[in-house]
């Protein structure tokens, strides 16, 4: 009886002792301000807000300041370290601390104008080990880093990408801009080309039935006037 008492005992805790491995501990996220290198702005983040339009906002530093946007739909379940701006503040990038389809958003003067899925950059996702709350898909040898307006960082299958935070594009080192295209946007693209084959197929169709059906209209007149003659 006591064997059997120990041996529960001990899977209880292996199962806990695995359950606790793989779950995640975040402390709650707290309002914070970034200010720009020249001090002319400010960008002001409230995790609190109840309204998302209303959560982060960036504005001059003046007296009075004046509101220069506010971010439209951001989640509030972010930190400091997960944002980062181009020099004028004008745009940033927004690593989510959390989740597994995500990788990064773009925002263009608050505005949400671009969305980067894990899926399109890293080629290997068996590699991405995931917790209970996080794929992490970033190189955990290398930290993710900025120069100016260039944001360079590292995928656990060692891919190193550029984003240049001024133009919302991918680049190299030198600024110059280098095509990105995701499983997303390829969808879309093919998605046109198919529209646009489609289209031309019907297109065609329609054509050759009208001029089907003109032929078959002149015959019986041919016969008619040969009959006349």
């Amino acid at each position: 009886m006591k064997i059997k008492r120990l041996l529960f005992v001990f899977i209880l805790v292996l199962l806990f002792g695995i359950t606790n491995a793989a779950a995640d501990e975040w402390i709650a996220p707290t309002p914070f301000q970034v200010q720009s290198d020249d001090g002319s702005r400010v960008f002001y983040f409230n995790p609190d807000s109840d309204d998302s339009n209303e959560r982060a906002v960036l504005y001059d530093n003046s007296n009075p300041p004046k509101v220069i946007y506010t971010v439209k739909g951001i989640r509030s379940w972010a930190y400091k370290s997960d944002f980062y701006f181009s020099d004028n503040f004008q745009n940033f990038v927004f690593f989510p601390p959390t989740g597994f389809d995500v990788a990064f958003e773009f925002y263009k003067n608050g505005v949400l104008h671009e969305t980067y899925y894990i899926e399109d950059l890293v080629k290997e996702s068996g590699l991405i080990p995931k917790s209970t709350t996080k794929a992490w898909w970033l190189s955990s040898d290398e930290k993710i880093s900025q120069m100016q307006n260039i944001l360079t960082f590292k995928t656990v299958d060692g891919i190193t990408y550029n984003f240049n935070i001024a133009s919302g594009t991918f680049a190299d080192m030198d600024g110059r801009t280098m095509t990105f295209l995701g499983k997303s946007r390829l969808i879309l693209i093919f998605a046109f080309i198919a529209i646009c084959i489609a289209g031309i197929i019907s297109f065609m169709l329609i054509r050759y039935k009208r001029k089907s059906g003109s032929s078959e209209r002149k015959i019986p007149g041919q016969s008619e006037q040969q009959e006349m003659l």
